[in-house]
């Protein structure tokens, strides 16, 4: 579950946080890209990258229902990671 990317009210009208895909439901935010790994996992072993700072919200999957309606109101921040799934 990610919010990453999802941008404040101010930020949705800026032409860069605008969706650049289009699907079923209109629109929508590309919440976590598909990284280059072969690229980031060095630069995390050697301690210049932080992907923990990112996560801002651990969660259950019983809560995803309200984590996804708290991300169409722009009140989440950062990742919301799923790690309790009982």
């Amino acid at each position: 579950m990610s919010s990453w990317g999802s941008p404040s009210q101010e930020e949705r009208g800026h032409p860069d946080r605008q969706p650049r895909h289009r699907g079923v439901g209109g629109g929508g935010v590309e919440g976590n890209p598909h990284p280059n790994y072969d690229e980031l996992l060095p630069l995390v072993a050697r301690g210049k990258l932080n992907p923990a700072r990112l996560v801002t919200r651990q969660i259950a999957l019983g809560d995803v229902t309200d984590t996804l309606q708290r991300m169409t109101r722009f009140e989440t921040v950062g990742f919301e990671v799923i790690t309790r799934f009982a």
